[in-house]
């Protein structure tokens, strides 16, 4: 399965910020190789969601995060995560609703779990299925194929602070110092 993730890196121009990102999938600190089977930058004409993208990011492969184009990119990547998160919250709250302690440790498959409208970013009915013990990984993970925004070492921002910290940094780097904050959309496959 494909999805569209960003990486928020420092770096001095957006070339530089793209292989920030990509190195990230292979280090010791992030290894995010571990979620994800591979990459693809936004410059390779074969990613999926490259039109998706700002244009400036097909041609450099990032965008500074302190611009109006970067800002929306990293918005739209922390509301898919939240909506994410949502989806495996509600299985995990049917799943503690149904089942005792030992059942729920078989994991069964739960299906036809409805979303409810106010609490996700999407406003509109969901349901959705799956086995509530990979969703409780999920949601308690750093590293997580719910998360769509990561930090430069691999370490995905999953929850309301880490968010705001986020956009905080980006903010206080906007003054035109040497390294700046680039947001770097990645096609990811898991």
């Amino acid at each position: 399965m494909h999805e569209l993730i960003t990486i928020v890196v420092r770096a001095e121009c957006p070339e530089d910020a793209t292989n920030i990102a990509v190195t990230t999938f292979h280090s010791d600190s992030g290894g995010l190789y571990r979620v994800y089977e591979y990459g693809r930058k936004m410059t390779d004409k074969t990613a999926r969601f490259r039109d998706s993208v700002p244009e400036v990011v097909r041609e450099t492969g990032a965008i500074r995060a302190d611009t109006e184009d970067g800002l929306k990119l990293i918005e739209s990547m922390w509301e898919a995560t939240r909506g994410q998160q949502e989806r495996s919250m509600a299985i995990i709250r049917e799943a503690m609703n149904r089942y005792d302690n030992k059942q729920l440790l078989t994991d069964p498959y739960i299906e036809d779990v409805e979303v409810d409208p106010h609490q996700t970013f999407f406003g509109e009915v969901d349901t959705v299925g799956g086995y509530p013990l990979a969703h409780m990984k999920r949601v308690g993970a750093y590293q997580s194929t719910i998360l769509c925004l990561y930090r430069e070492r691999g370490m995905g921002i999953r929850d309301q602070d880490g968010y705001d910290r986020l956009i905080s940094d980006i903010e206080e780097n906007s003054d035109g110092a040497d390294m700046n904050l680039y947001a770097v959309p990645v096609d990811v496959h898991h």
